[in-house]
């Protein structure tokens, strides 16, 4: 059976945290964010019973991903350092944690 999941973006020290949930729906309109928390993407997964318990197929069909900030240029964040991590993209997101997060032409600024 296929189980709709969602992973969700929380702040770390180093990196970003991430956990997994699953999901009732693919609709970004209808999750709700889960407090501290600046982005989701939604995915599949197989899931199997097993004779020991359940067994998890690797995950796919990824949507974008949605994130909570405002959306700037490089531009606009070049006088601010380290922006030389963003080289390449047109486009950041810029989460209420301050945090500078490259968007793909695809990902959605909530």
């Amino acid at each position: 059976m296929i189980q709709m999941y969602v992973q969700v973006l929380y702040p770390g020290i180093i990196v970003s945290d991430t956990l997994e949930y699953e999901s009732h729906t693919r609709d970004p309109r209808k999750f709700e964010m889960p407090e501290r928390a600046f982005g989701f993407r939604f995915f599949n997964k197989e899931v199997l019973e097993g004779s020991t318990g359940k067994v998890y197929g690797k995950p796919h069909d990824y949507s974008p991903w949605y994130y909570k900030g405002t959306v700037r240029t490089i531009e606009q964040v070049k006088e601010q350092e380290p922006y030389s991590v963003l080289n390449g993209y047109n486009r950041i997101v810029d989460t209420e944690f301050g945090q500078y997060i490259p968007l793909k032409d695809d990902d959605v600024v909530l």
